[in-house]
């Protein structure tokens, strides 16, 4: 059983893991030469929510526990389905930030620290309920920095993605499609921020 930290914030609740979790990995630090050691992840889109938690709630990770908890019912598989696509593991954080009231009817934002090796990310989750029976949309907007320089992650990290131009100068735009783009900024002399946002519909 997977348990977790919780203290009220307001109306936030931040809880962090206690034991371990298995999820997929986020990319590692780029390196020049062979390539990223993990791009799948970064690449990977996150796939449909298409069933309910398996087992019981207590199985379920710390995300869709603390949701359930605010009283959310249409998101939990896809908070489920989004927890272990970002790998929600021992090592991380989350904000959630619940709706005041009739929570299942409304949008819930989540912030996560997710620390990997040689990599700390933040990630912004936004789940939206449909019409009852309709499921649940998200997006999710996951901002690393890389030592290397923009050129080297769009080639090592984000291979799968086709360059897209710039959304005026400096930012650069890579897409897998209308509702996948990765934004890569310059930061410092040689170091890259990357910005994956994906839009996930009911």
């Amino acid at each position: 059983m997977k348990s977790f930290l919780a203290r009220l914030c307001g109306h936030c609740v931040v809880f962090s893991m206690l034991l371990g979790y298995s999820g997929l990995q986020w990319a590692q630090t780029p390196k020049r030469g062979n390539g990223a050691q993990n791009p799948k992840s970064s690449e990977a889109s996150a796939p449909a929510a298409s069933s309910a938690p398996g087992g019981h709630l207590a199985n379920a990770s710390p995300l869709t526990q603390a949701l359930a908890q605010q009283g959310v019912r249409r998101c939990l598989v896809r908070a489920e389905q989004m927890s272990k696509f970002l790998g929600f593991g021992p090592n991380d954080g989350a904000l959630l930030l619940p709706a005041p009231g009739e929570a299942d009817q409304r949008n819930v934002a989540v912030a996560f620290e997710l620390r990997k090796p040689d990599l700390l990310s933040y990630v912004s989750l936004n789940l939206t309920p449909g019409e009852p029976g309709s499921g649940c949309g998200a997006s999710y907007d996951a901002v690393s920095y890389w030592t290397a320089n923009c050129a080297v992650v769009a080639r090592q990290v984000f291979g799968g993605f086709q360059a897209d131009g710039a959304i005026r100068q400096e930012v650069s735009v890579l897409s897998a499609g209308p509702a996948s783009k990765v934004f890569l900024l310059p930061a410092g002399l040689a170091g890259c921020v990357s910005i994956k946002r994906e839009i996930l519909q009911n």
